[in-house]
């Protein structure tokens, strides 16, 4: 090839490693732009540690974004006192409702969340009133006992 074939060859794989670098450079200040935060929650539920996590566009958004997880930590069934808990789901096949709750592996207990009417994407644990001692009128979680099916 002639000393004009190879420099042409140059200028061109000149100007195309310019355009990509070009190109790379504006979308890195694009993601700079337009760049989230994202936050991790985490949540112990008996031996397990859960993380979630929360994007926004600044403090502020993922901050209010990880109150949505409006729910502390639980250590152990309210029933049996065992630490073996998980958390789980389900959809009723009935009527579809979706179900979130802490269930006891050792008692089959269960712990359900609640969900908020007017936002429906906060959750928090559901809790009863104490009804009598010492602690009268003070908030406990609302841990059912399982009880098995009989009917069939």
């Amino acid at each position: 090839m002639g000393f004009l074939g190879e420099n042409f060859i140059k200028i061109r794989i000149s100007l195309y490693l310019r355009t990509i670098i070009t190109i790379f450079a504006c979308n890195l200040k694009q993601t700079k732009i337009m760049g989230k935060i994202i936050y991790y929650v985490k949540k112990k539920i008996g031996k397990d540690v859960h993380s979630f996590s929360v994007e926004g566009k600044n403090l502020h958004d993922v901050i209010m974004e990880s109150k949505k997880l409006s729910f502390g930590d639980v250590d152990k069934c309210g029933i049996c006192g065992s630490g073996d808990l998980e958390l789980s789901a389900h959809v009723t096949e009935d009527d579809g409702f979706d179900y979130t709750y802490i269930r006891c592996k050792k008692c089959r207990a269960t712990l359900n969340f609640g969900q908020q009417k007017k936002n429906d994407d906060i959750y928090y644990l559901r809790t009863t009133e104490i009804a009598g001692g010492q602690f009268k009128g003070q908030k406990t979680y609302d841990w059912k006992a399982f009880v098995p099916n009989t009917q069939k």
